[in-house]
């Protein structure tokens, strides 16, 4: 066997991690100071018309950053993965803040020194301490990703070690520049020549004391499994951690992860789009909007209700069999906008100038408030504000048959609104690319939901014009 090939590969100077997340803190530690002294001061000017005393608030400022600071650390707020993506990083962001005034208030109580500072002035310095160090956070979230994009951060230094088509595969795929890996080494392996294995393997670990990885990425087919275990024992020599690379899976998934089930060890191919802490959140969301809105709005659905009434003869609302979670059928509620006469029919999409549509219906239409009923379901469960819109039965039967993980919308709650809706698929779906549009959309949201993705959905349905398009 011929010896191992190496590959260096030195590239553009790279801003280590550490460099980085050094910057970011000393940025978050500042503005705290600075927002903290500044609110204390002009509250105790305009408000209680008297002079904050400097020194003791500035000691406060100094005790908050520094809990901001271990409270951040211990929670990972400052990982790599957390400050490229700026939905987590302003997540995390908001939990070690509220954690890290709790704290600070729960201190001067057992200290009794609560006396020593004014009430409104802490609650003020919390939202605009709030307000301050988000910006901050999405500023630094947003750099980090640009760099990424760039390849520029410096994170981990990895070594990789395999077959020279696997690892041809894995850099090709794995876009490691941009998650803050840097490849400082590459060991072709070759299975087959004049030089032994045991060669070979002297030779990686030999390439490894020099170049001084942090993590060595052993690349093999997970069925060589003498070959993969005779690398790792001969790179256990390294002071570097060592992973298994995976084998190019083509499963429809967005990923996969390990998971333990007692002392067994499996490849986790897909997980439940709401864990039982993500559903609850998302219900207790649905629950104070929903119930908020419906008291709010009562005198429009009533107006609603007249006007249907009055135009033409017949219920105020209309009931149609949607499937639900699971695939589980239910009553949607809407506020009818068709003659009664048509109702009852069989389905059939609505199109342009459709002649069973009624004046105000058709109103209703232009402006979604024909979805308000909808509220009702969301109260009983049935629904959620934000999620896949559910489709009549026959048309949701039509395309479970025609398109590939179709049957993953009903993972979650059906939505009065969407992410699909938001970005204009919404409408007739009497093409089947229109559906596959809307299709890759939901599984979008089901794959990165949060609290602020459905806030943020719901915003957009009321401000973009995208969510008023294509409505018949």
């Amino acid at each position: 066997m011929a010896i191992a090939d190496t590959v260096s590969h030195k590239s553009e100077y790279k801003i280590p991690w550490p460099l980085v997340v050094s910057a970011i803190i000393a940025c978050e530690v500042f503005t705290i100071i600075v927002t903290l002294l500044l609110v204390s001061n002009l509250y105790y000017k305009l408000a209680l018309g008297s002079v904050a005393m400097v020194d003791l608030h500035r000691s406060l400022a100094i005790v908050i950053a520094a809990l901001f600071l271990v409270i951040g650390s211990l929670r990972g707020d400052y990982s790599y993965a957390n400050l490229t993506s700026k939905r987590r990083a302003i997540e995390q962001l908001m939990r070690s803040w509220s954690i890290t005034v709790i704290c600070i208030l729960f201190l001067l109580f057992m200290t009794k020194t609560s006396s020593d500072f004014s009430r409104g002035a802490l609650v003020i310095s919390y939202f605009v301490g709030l307000v301050f160090l988000s910006l901050v956070r999405r500023t630094a979230a947003t750099t980090c990703i640009a760099l990424a994009g760039y390849g520029r951060i410096a994170g981990a230094r990895m070594m990789l070690v395999g077959t020279e088509a696997a690892i041809s595969h894995f850099r090709n795929s794995a876009r490691l520049s941009h998650n803050g890996t840097e490849i400082v080494e590459t060991v072709v392996i070759v299975k087959s020549g004049e030089c032994a294995l045991s060669k070979q393997l002297e030779t990686a670990v030999e390439i490894g004391r020099r170049c001084r990885p942090d993590e060595i990425m052993v690349i093999l087919e997970w069925g060589e499994r003498q070959l993969i275990h005779d690398c790792v024992s001969a790179l256990l020599a390294l002071p570097a951690s060592i992973s298994l690379g995976s084998e190019p899976f083509h499963i429809p998934v967005p990923g996969y992860e390990l998971a333990t089930t007692g002392a067994c060890m499996s490849l986790q191919l897909a997980r439940k789009p709401l864990g039982t802490k993500e559903f609850l959140q998302k219900r207790l969301f649905d629950m104070l909007v929903a119930g908020s809105s419906l008291l709010i709005l009562a005198p429009v659905l009533v107006c609603i209700a007249l006007a249907i009434r009055i135009e033409t003869p017949g219920p105020i609302l209309y009931q149609q069999k949607r499937y639900g979670f699971n695939r589980r059928p239910f009553e949607i509620y809407k506020f009818r906008s068709m003659y009664v006469k048509h109702c009852g029919e069989s389905f059939r999409q609505t199109v342009e100038n459709d002649r069973r549509i009624t004046r105000v219906g058709r109103f209703l239409r232009k402006l979604n408030l024909d979805e308000l009923p909808q509220l009702i379901n969301v109260l009983r469960g049935e629904m959620s504000l934000v999620g896949p819109r559910p489709h009549p039965l026959d048309l949701d039967d039509h395309f479970a048959s025609r398109l590939l993980l179709y049957a993953r919308r009903h993972n979650v709650l059906p939505g009065i609104t969407g992410w699909a809706q938001i970005n204009g698929f919404r409408g007739a779906t009497d093409e089947e690319w229109k559906m596959r549009g809307r299709l890759l959309h939901d599984l979008h949201y089901l794959d990165n939901w949060s609290v602020l993705f459905d806030m943020k959905i719901l915003a957009l349905t009321l401000l973009t014009p995208k969510g008023f398009i294509n409505a018949v």
